[in-house]
């Protein structure tokens, strides 16, 4: 057993996901795609409007952050995989050490 085999589940359609979305925008940049025949066969979204979701996320004051001073309260970007044993937690933008876990 690895040290990361708890994650080996939720690792694999994570990675799958992100390879598709960065191949899908590495096609954005060329001058023919998408095609209207390709935009035909996707499903359609009918009546939509933007909209925005509570997404899961750490709060807590940083330390170390490169754009953020130091004792600021944040709010993490969209957390992806967290370890608290470990002490670690990945969110969509970077790494984070977990210090004391509050209330």
């Amino acid at each position: 057993m690895t040290r990361n085999s708890t994650f080996d589940s939720c690792l694999e359609p994570i990675t799958r996901d992100l390879a598709r979305l960065r191949d899908d925008i590495l096609k954005l940049r060329e001058a023919d795609w998408p095609s209207e025949e390709c935009i035909r066969l996707w499903p359609l979204l009918a009546d939509w409007s933007y909209a925005s979701r509570p997404a899961p996320c750490l709060v807590g004051t940083v330390d170390g952050h490169p754009l953020i001073r130091r004792g600021t309260r944040v709010h993490t970007s969209e957390l992806v995989l967290v370890d608290p044993a470990l002490r670690w937690a990945r969110t969509w933008t970077k790494f984070y050490r977990l210090g004391q876990r509050g209330l």
